[in-house]
């Protein structure tokens, strides 16, 4: 009696669900995003005493976030991001800048569905180097152009407005070739998402 009235029951249930779905654990769906990040930034070449203060960063990424559950998300996504500095030593002055294509992949986490925070990782190529010298344009060097970027990223936001999130982002960038030190990027700055 006991097993029939259970199975009653968990039919009926069944059937509520059915006819009126189950809100509470239906995924928000996939969509499109667009993303524009600002920082402030340091330069620092390995194993020589040379730091640049950042002059703009600017990075501008598009993806699609995939949930796979309530509260967690994956996004792979492509973008560009145009780095500059500027620096002093011995007497002169002198300003660099790279623009590197990439790409890159993060795992998110969207507490109560309204908070943000991700993890992720990017790999990319430099496309155009630019570097002055006392107001002399010293880019005569193609050996940048073999050089590879890669690092991580954390993001920290807030979703507001149902298609817009923004908040601060850190991220840690190395710069690699044969042919030169590896040169370590530490950037801080906000960022604003669009989603469609």
């Amino acid at each position: 009696m006991v097993k029939r009235l259970l199975l009653i029951a968990l039919f009926a249930v069944t059937s509520l669900f059915a006819q009126n779905g189950v809100p509470s654990t239906e995924l928000p769906k996939s969509r499109f995003v667009a993303q524009t990040e600002f920082y402030y930034s340091k330069l620092s070449i390995f194993r020589e005493s040379l730091t640049f203060n950042g002059n703009g960063d600017f990075w501008l990424q598009f993806g699609r976030e995939f949930r796979f559950a309530r509260y967690f998300s994956w996004t792979p996504s492509i973008g560009f991001n145009r780095n500059g500095w500027s620096f002093e030593r011995a007497g002169h002055s002198g300003k660099m800048s790279f623009v590197v294509p990439y790409v890159s992949f993060s795992i998110n986490a969207h507490p109560f569905d309204i908070g943000y925070v991700d993890l992720g990782l990017h790999y990319g190529r430099l496309t155009y180097c630019f570097g002055e010298l006392d107001g002399k344009n010293t880019t005569k060097d193609d050996t940048y152009f073999s050089s590879y970027s890669h690092g991580f990223y954390t993001h920290i936001g807030a979703d507001f407005l149902e298609h817009f999130r923004a908040g601060l982002v850190y991220r840690q960038t190395f710069i690699d070739s044969d042919d030169y030190p590896r040169v370590i990027v530490a950037a801080l700055g906000g960022f604003v998402l669009y989603k469609f």
